[in-house]
């Protein structure tokens, strides 16, 4: 399969050792409503209502939305983060403690049932003045949602459109998505949406883990995808190197979601910028035998097999013996090994060199190729 042209994954002490840490990024983009239901590109929640504005990108901590729904129940969601990954009762249990130290008037109150951990009062304010309070809490990683419905009077019917606002909060599978991107600003002091969180975090999703200790059920392709092409988009802050690496990334993130036509692309705009950059060299020329999978994926098989040429004709002896042996084995290529040019290829690139004189004709114990292999 394809080959790594760097170990990938990176440190976040030294990306954090980079720069001082700057202001993080609040940047902000609508959502479009469909059938009056709002979709959050990065956290997979939806939420029915008017005019919703959400962050792309794990939101700091604070207000997020502040709206009705259609039935005019006031609705409020704040981001809240606790040091460590608490449950939602805790979130719960702390904010209740607060609301009770600050004497906030709760009739009534009972727990909801529906998704998260939901809880609901009645608040008096004096001269007969009273409003539903509805609470649910979501936990998404190391951050909380707390939507909050609120609504004048405090009759049946207001308690049951209050408990439906409440369940317009759909969040969808808490599957970690988050997580790394979180863990990364935490370690490095820089935006949620800075390029130095979203590259190593893409990596750490491709990869199905963060370190030794938080792991995911699989990889996360596309949304490896997602935040690589925002990094390839504004890479502010990488290197060209980084930014090498992130296309690969990209292209890799692509072809494992067999979008083939947009792994070529990738992979072309990587070769044509190693190139440009003069780092084709010192990349080993990994970007070019990536071209060549992504073109043998595609059914390109001309331009595979010219690809294929080109990488093994600048390579090292060295080099060239290695990924010879990776070809042969390469699942991405199984297409062009039952090609007559396969066989051209392998004779012409892979006879060993002739033994130097003096050396006694005994070829040197082969080592791994350092930084690839099969993915």
């Amino acid at each position: 399969m394809r080959v790594w042209s760097w170990l990938l994954i990176l440190s976040c002490t030294a990306l954090a050792q980079e720069e001082a840490p700057q202001p993080k990024s609040t940047s902000r983009a609508e959502v479009t409503l469909q059938d009056g239901v709002a979709t959050h590109a990065f956290w997979d929640f939806r939420f029915r209502a008017d005019g919703l504005v959400l962050d792309t990108l794990p939101p700091p901590p604070g207000r997020v939305f502040s709206g009705r729904d259609g039935q005019g129940v006031r609705i409020r969601i704040d981001v809240i983060e606790s040091a460590k990954h608490a449950a939602e009762e805790s979130y719960a249990a702390a904010d209740l403690d607060r609301w009770r130290a600050e004497k906030r008037s709760m009739e009534d109150s009972k727990e909801l049932e529906g998704p998260g951990y939901q809880f609901a009062f009645v608040e008096r304010a004096g001269k007969g003045h009273s409003r539903i309070q509805g609470y649910a809490w979501h936990r998404r990683g190391a951050q909380c949602f707390r939507v909050h419905a609120g609504l004048e009077g405090a009759d049946g019917a207001g308690h049951e459109r209050v408990r439906r606002a409440l369940a317009g909060f759909e969040p969808g599978e808490d599957n970690g998505r988050c997580m790394f991107v979180l863990q990364m600003a935490r370690a490095t002091g820089f935006g949620y949406d800075d390029p130095r969180n979203l590259f190593p975090a893409a990596q750490a999703y491709f990869a199905g883990s963060f370190g030794a200790y938080i792991k995911l059920d699989g990889k996360l392709p596309a949304l490896t995808e997602k935040l690589a092409l925002r990094v390839v988009q504004d890479p502010k802050g990488l290197d060209d190197k980084r930014q090498l690496q992130v296309r690969e990334l990209l292209g890799y993130a692509q072809l494992e979601q067999n979008k083939i036509d947009a792994g070529i692309a990738t992979f072309e705009q990587a070769v044509k910028f190693a190139g440009d950059q003069g780092m084709l060299e010192k990349s080993r020329h990994s970007p070019v035998y990536n071209l060549a999978c992504a073109y043998a994926r595609g059914k390109r098989t001309n331009d595979a097999f010219a690809t294929l040429e080109r990488f093994f004709s600048a390579v090292t002896e060295k080099r060239r013996s290695e990924m010879i042996a990776h070809a042969k084995q390469d699942s991405d290529l199984e297409g062009l090994r039952e090609k007559p040019e396969w066989e051209e290829l392998i004779n012409k690139y892979g006879k060993p060199p002739p033994p130097k004189e003096g050396d006694g004709g005994e070829a040197a114990e082969e080592k791994p190729p350092e930084g690839h292999g099969e993915e």
